[in-house]
């Protein structure tokens, strides 16, 4: 019996003193009185104690509402709702230079893409211009052919940087997302609590 009052007594910490002493007693004198000695047969009768302390703790909380007085949770949500409202102009902003920001990587990576292919078109064109103009004059064929290896090697030797920074790009851009989403779910989680 003396170890389940004890359980009680620090689950019923939150209670003022005197109502932790009045609670203690009386289950105290009551399960004296019933003939209860081991923790066992307390539980038994009265449940275990987190359940007992949860039940007293309603109990004088109840009893001792007095209209006035507010729960610290229904505070805190009421907090949260406010610094929602207010924070909304903040977010949209927030919201508005991230998107400009994917705008603007997009556009980089498009026009990369873009450029790569319209020079990698003109080398064709050019390249067929060339033969055409080999056999018709062939010296400024020869130059033509000559622009098109030229535009052909400057293909090759731009295409792999350019690869590269669209992927670092596209992979930066998606770390960023991920690092913003846990900050933004951290900061949420530590509010709700």
């Amino acid at each position: 019996m003396n170890k389940y009052i004890e359980e009680l007594s620090k689950l019923l910490n939150v209670l003022s003193n005197q109502d932790r002493q009045d609670a203690l007693s009386f289950y105290t004198e009551y399960l004296q009185d019933g003939g209860f000695t081991t923790f066992e047969e307390c539980s038994e009768r009265l449940g275990t104690p987190q359940m007992l302390a949860n039940k007293i703790i309603v109990n004088y909380r109840n009893d001792n509402y007095d209209g006035y007085t507010r729960d610290k949770r229904n505070v805190s949500i009421l907090l949260i709702v406010l610094l929602c409202i207010i924070a909304i102009p903040f977010m949209i902003t927030v919201i508005s230079i991230i998107f400009s920001i994917l705008v603007a990587i997009f556009s980089v990576v498009l026009s990369i893409v873009v450029a790569i292919a319209s020079v990698g078109l003109m080398a064709v064109i050019i390249l067929f211009l060339s033969l055409w103009l080999l056999f018709t004059n062939f010296w400024i064929g020869l130059f033509y052919l000559g622009v098109t290896l030229t535009t052909i090697g400057f293909i090759t030797i731009v295409f792999e940087p350019a690869k590269w920074l669209i992927v670092n790009l596209c992979l930066g851009t998606k770390k960023a997302c991920v690092w913003s989403y846990n900050q933004v779910k951290g900061i949420f989680s530590k509010i709700l609590k």
